[in-house]
């Protein structure tokens, strides 16, 4: 409880990846998050629209199209590299939509960043343990990935020449990613006939500008990516790369609330 208690003032890892003002009037700028019926996401079986669960908070935004960023926070010296995992660009890497695992990023583009944590030094910096998180194990290093999806154009991120760039090298550890999702549905992307395919949904006229972001987190010290061809996507969204959690928790915007129940509910931290 001690450590559940401390870790109530820890602001996060990261800033929100878009601008406050962004966020969309008269929302809590959350559509959903993980544990949620996706409002907007589905899956089209055999030509019938299913529901997905949500795997991480997708953001309501006041406006399609704006910059997204991975902002990191002043985190000290416990995080070592900050690697570009992988990328997915729909419209410069000769993807076409897709009913194979690449279309679980909905054929939008996204980017996945492992960041490798040295808990120990997360200790000195912070002055309390690094979170214990169900059936993940440190040993002294543990692996974050955050994946940024549902964009509708990526900024200055390529696929051959990115992956496996640390942003350490290349940036203060923060970089423009790309741009949000206008909102609103795409034929050329969204619930093609006759294929299984994942795909974004909106009632009506209604206009729902997004970004998605999901985090989880893996023991050990993540291998340093490497592009190859062909490339198919292994992003969070299309692979199994640890224990899913809230990404709530390590945004700082997102940490106002953070309160008993919100431990509780998603079981990220054991209390």
């Amino acid at each position: 409880m001690v450590q559940a208690a401390l870790f109530v003032y820890f602001e996060g890892f990261f800033e929100l990846p878009v601008d406050r003002s962004e966020i969309a009037a008269g929302t809590n700028g959350i559509v959903n998050q993980l544990g949620e019926t996706s409002r907007i996401h589905k899956y089209n079986y055999g030509g019938v629209q299913h529901d997905l669960p949500e795997d991480g908070v997708t953001l309501w935004l006041e406006n399609g199209s704006v910059p997204i960023y991975a902002n990191l926070l002043n985190c000290g010296d416990c995080i070592q590299y900050a690697y570009i995992y992988d990328v997915w660009d729909m419209e410069n890497g000769g993807h076409i939509a897709s009913a194979d695992v690449t279309s679980k990023v909905l054929n939008y583009s996204a980017v996945t960043i492992a960041y490798v944590i040295d808990t120990d030094q997360f200790e000195k910096d912070y002055g309390f343990p690094f979170p214990e998180i169900d059936r993940v194990t440190s040993n002294g290093t543990i692996t974050l990935f955050v994946e940024y999806s549902c964009l509708s154009s990526l900024d200055g991120i390529s696929e051959e020449h990115d992956i496996g760039e640390d942003l350490f090298d290349i940036s203060d550890g923060s970089i423009l990613i790309g741009y949000s999702h206008t909102g609103r549905t795409d034929t050329s992307r969204d619930f093609i006939t006759g294929t299984n395919t994942y795909y974004h949904s909106f009632s009506g006229d209604e206009e729902i500008p997004h970004v998605t972001i999901k985090t989880s987190f893996m023991s050990g010290e993540v291998s340093q990516p490497q592009y190859s061809a062909p490339h198919y996507y292994r992003g969070l969204s299309a692979a199994d790369l640890g224990v899913e959690v809230n990404p709530r928790l390590w945004f700082k915007g997102f940490r106002s609330n953070v309160d008993d129940e919100l431990f509780r509910t998603i079981a990220a931290v054991e209390l």
